[in-house]
């Protein structure tokens, strides 16, 4: 009997029940077998192609909703001839071969066993590859039934896509690298790696856009292994799901887990990157990389050497997190080194939350463009540490609790050269911050510091930013060039320290500042120190500005 999944694939791409039968046609139309599903009961020891199984959708819905695959060729690597027809019953050896026979839009099935450099002839090349064809797929008869093993001494470079495919269920172990794609759109699903050890496992280049998933796959790598994907040309890598937990140390200065470069794409949308002693990404030259949907960065990188973070960034690069963590960076969650990258953070933590990190959340060698919105920097030894100019957007978000007795940080610190630094914050809590809330220490005397206006009031809150009762810290430390200029109206600070309302107080209300009878502004010039500001080097130049009618 033929079961109404495959019958109804059937007919939606006109292929007849008889064209099916072995005896007739070489490509077997099999049942959709998508990672995850044993399709058509297919093994190493008794395979079953039929095509009257019917096996199911690759999310496990009703098989009449997708077309039914089409084997191309079966492998098995240790007990196959390349003589055979591919069958089902009478398999290849290698896959290479195999590549020869699969046309587009077919399927090539590997049978249980392990492909190594003594049964593929590619795995036992320098940089020897198997190509798969546009169109061609790959897959694991049994999903992480499978592995391809290549040479330590030399390294072959594992499966290439001439265009598009997919691959699925396979272990990949001891490559140069394991799974390249220069074009087309390729899907990578349950497949892990280790000891990929000079290069990446996954390489996004040329135009290709390149999907990860997970399938039943725990985690991507095994104990042995430290990059995982590079990003190039202007190719695209979406990692959906999934963890890469214990990634190793590979040594090498600015590298990381996931590289991005020229104007490459990396999306981790609701990825996790966990417990690794290794960077856990890094953008340069004009590429992108977005953290999304509940994607977590949790203890990545490394403060022993070569600048390393859970994010870095140079050049023009641009990254965003997004309603996701960064948490319990081994150094500073986001690296920013050179150029004049951009960081966008919305709805998104950083945070450490085991103690006080070694370093900035932000900390920036470079002259950054910052957005943050709605966002958390917390329990870090500094929030925003900024060495040279940048403009900064601060929107609705909390810089809180960042440093402690032992490491003692600021919420952010702006020293900015001789450059213009322009600071937009509105709706935003400074508070509790160990070593002072906001130091702004440089910038060019064209500088724009808005911390609120009479037109748009801040309605920020600077509080707390002393704890340890320091000498010259406060919520806001001024050490300008003559003629800077700082508008902070219509905030809240320390209740009765330095003319600020105090506790109790009506109008204005606790903290807030208001303008002297008869005056249309109140402004502070001249040194002063005090918990809520102190203004410092150049001090009868520089203006705060604390309120206006």
């Amino acid at each position: 009997m033929v079961r109404r999944g495959l019958f109804a694939g059937a007919i939606a791409v006109g292929v007849s029940l008889a064209a099916c039968d072995d005896a007739t046609n070489p490509m077997t139309t099999e049942p959709p077998g998508g990672f995850g599903i044993d399709a058509g009961g297919v093994d190493s020891n008794t395979p079953n192609p039929s095509p009257t199984e019917d096996g199911g959708a690759i999310d496990g819905s009703d098989a009449s909703t997708e077309p039914p695959e089409v084997i191309g060729a079966y492998v098995a690597c240790t007990t196959g001839n390349d003589a055979n027809t591919g069958k089902s019953d009478a398999p290849l050896k290698t896959l290479a071969k195999a590549a020869t026979v699969a046309t587009s839009g077919t399927t090539i099935v590997v049978l249980d066993g392990t492909c190594s450099q003594d049964t593929e002839p590619a795995f036992n090349k320098a940089n020897g590859t198997v190509t798969l064809p546009d169109g061609v797929s790959l897959r694991a008869a049994t999903p992480g039934g499978v592995t391809f093993t290549g040479v330590n001494g030399y390294r072959s470079g594992g499966i290439t896509f001439a265009g598009s495919g997919r691959i699925a269920g396979v272990r990949f172990v001891t490559f140069g690298h394991a799974i390249t794609a220069s074009s087309g759109n390729v899907t990578v699903e349950g497949v892990t790696f280790d000891d990929i050890g000079q290069g990446f496992p996954i390489r996004a280049m040329g135009t290709s856009k390149v999907t990860v998933k997970p399938g039943g796959v725990q985690n991507y790598i095994g104990t042995n292994q430290a990059n995982f994907a590079e990003v190039s040309g202007n190719g695209e890598l979406t990692m959906v799901g999934g963890t890469i937990r214990g990634a190793k140390d590979n040594g090498i200065s600015g590298a990381a887990q996931l590289m991005v470069r020229d104007s490459g794409k990396l999306v981790l949308d609701g990825t996790t990157l966990i417990d690794a002693t290794f960077s856990g990404i890094a953008v340069h030259n004009a590429g992108t990389a977005i953290v999304k949907n509940k994607s977590v960065l949790d203890t990545v990188g490394s403060n022993a050497c070569c600048n390393q973070a859970a994010i870095s960034a140079a050049n023009t690069a641009k990254i965003e997190v997004i309603d996701s963590t960064i948490i319990r960076a081994r150094a500073s969650a986001i690296v920013l080194r050179t150029g004049t990258p951009a960081v966008k953070l919305e709805k998104a933590t950083v945070e450490a939350a085991n103690g006080v990190a070694v370093s900035a959340a932000i900390y920036s060698d470079s002259f950054p463009s910052l957005q943050i919105k709605d966002s958390t920097i917390k329990g870090n030894r500094d929030g925003i540490y900024l060495n040279y100019a940048a403009t900064l957007d601060i929107q609705g978000s909390s810089i809180i609790d960042n440093g402690s007795a032992a490491s003692c940080g600021r919420g952010i610190t702006m020293n900015g050269g001789s450059q213009k630094n322009t600071v937009n914050i509105r709706s935003t809590t400074i508070k509790n911050n160990c070593n002072g809330g906001i130091a702004l220490t440089g910038g060019s005397v064209d500088s724009v510091y808005d911390f609120g206006t009479k037109a748009s009031a801040g309605a920020n809150t600077f509080t707390l930013n002393n704890p340890n009762a320091q000498p010259g810290v406060a919520n806001l430390i001024l050490r300008f060039p003559a003629g800077a200029t700082v508008s902070a109206v219509g905030n809240t600070w320390d209740p009765g320290v330095q003319g600020a309302a105090p506790a109790g107080n009506v109008t204005p209300p606790p903290g807030q500042y208001a303008v002297p009878g008869g005056e249309t502004v109140l402004e502070v010039t001249g040194a002063t120190s005090g918990a809520n500001y102190l203004l410092g080097e150049n001090a009868a130049a520089t203006v705060l500005r604390l309120a206006e009618q």
